[in-house]
């Protein structure tokens, strides 16, 4: 992501500052799709089990589980100074390090700009989304400074639930920090299309008058008094010819003026095109992803299912209390994990639905700017030859008053 500048910013034209903003947020999200590596919460919970169970043998008691991102560190480091490494824990360390960096490159490289680069809106739309996205980063914040909640905390549990537990809620960390940095820039992105459109509003509504009405509003008609003492017009030659060639002069600053803002209506729709062509590819990118997610999610509810039905078996053979209440324990935490794996697998479909609708808007919008984009182009024409009509009727009036 680019350094956000104020004086560079403030330098720049509405449109080129709404193109840079876009800029961001696509680089932003492409981090945040490389975030987080292939499969890391299961390979994580694998390797956290593991060696919670080494440490454990080697200091021959039993553990209450990790309470936060630091005890975790020094898990890892009394892993590493006894020659057992776990390379897992490492790339879940460094994954949790890489969602406060993006924190702050979006504070400093997205939020910043927002706020400060352009006008203060008085719109109830961009105060409900600078709202909106205010919450966002301070739950942000505080998935990344806080330990794992733990359930029922008014409730007695062996040492065995409170670990399990624990290690739950470190399990779901890095999906609620993804989850939530992308509603974070959905609402950035949400905010930068309103302020599009207040831009391309106040293009629209800077329209010139024509010749005419200039020169109704701009030279009214002198006045003077006859011979008989009455008000008329004065019919001098003179001023005839001076009102002429300064109409004729402002006229061509009028042309110029509107032949400007024609360009510059033109520029915005053309932005306005490549914006929407470029989300549509990037919803599209997204919905593959999430069915890439489905997929993976289709193939752990699986996994799950094949465990559970293993250890409902093993449960129905063994007699020992000791054995019994482990296999329940562990019935119970694999129940507790399908049942939140399936709603994150609904959860997830639902985004894919949003992704396609939102697909499906922006192919509409695409091909209504295709059809509208002849009419637009023959605007300037049919202006032009009005403009050359008024001309020549200008011209013929102030004929007829040289001849009187």
């Amino acid at each position: 992501m680019q350094a956000y500048t104020e004086s560079v910013f403030a330098a720049m034209d509405p449109a080129a500052r709404i193109r840079w903003l876009g800029g961001q947020c696509a680089e932003f999200e492409r981090r945040l799709q490389d975030a987080v590596p292939p499969d890391l919460v299961p390979r994580f919970r694998a390797g956290l089990e593991e060696l919670v169970v080494t440490w454990e043998r080697e200091h021959g008691q039993t553990g209450e589980g990790i309470d936060g991102v630091t005890q975790l560190r020094e898990l890892r480091d009394w892993a590493v100074s006894n020659g057992k490494p776990s390379p897992v824990i490492d790339e879940f360390l460094a994954t949790h390090t890489k969602f406060s960096i993006l924190q702050e490159d979006f504070r400093e490289g997205i939020l910043k700009p927002l706020k400060e680069g352009f006008p203060k809106h008085s719109c109830k739309k961009v105060r409900k989304v600078e709202k909106k996205l205010t919450t966002i980063l301070s739950s942000w914040k505080d998935l990344l400074k806080k330990s794992p909640k733990v359930k029922d905390r008014t409730v007695q549990r062996t040492p065995t639930e409170k670990k399990e537990s624990t290690n739950d809620g470190f399990e779901g960390l890095i999906p609620a920090l993804q989850e939530t940095a992308q509603q974070a820039l959905k609402l950035a992105r949400k905010w930068g299309r309103l302020l599009e459109d207040d831009v391309l509003q106040q293009v629209a509504d800077n329209s010139i008058q024509t010749p005419e009405e200039n020169n109704r509003i701009r030279h009214p008609l002198a006045v003077g008094t006859t011979s008989t003492g009455q008000a008329g017009p004065v019919s001098v030659v003179g001023t005839n010819e001076a009102h002429g060639r300064v109409s004729s002069a402002k006229y061509r600053g009028d042309a110029g003026f509107s032949k400007g803002i024609s360009d510059l209506k033109t520029e915005f729709e053309q932005i306005r095109q490549d914006a929407l062509m470029y989300e549509y590819s990037l919803e599209r990118e997204r919905a593959a992803h999430i069915k890439k997610e489905l997929t993976g999610m289709e193939s752990r509810k699986r996994e799950i299912k094949q465990k559970l039905q293993a250890e409902k078996a093993t449960a129905n053979f063994l007699t020992l209390g000791a054995n019994v209440d482990r296999v329940r324990d562990r019935v119970g935490q694999l129940q507790t994990e399908l049942a939140r794996v399936s709603a994150k697998y609904v959860e997830t479909e639902k985004r894919l639905q949003e992704s396609s609708d939102r697909s499906v808007t922006l192919a509409a919008g695409i091909r209504l700017w295709s059809e509208n984009k002849t009419s637009r182009r023959l605007e300037p024409i049919n202006r032009r030859a009005s403009c050359k009509n008024s001309t020549k009727k200008a011209a013929q009036g102030e004929g007829k008053a040289l001849r009187l």
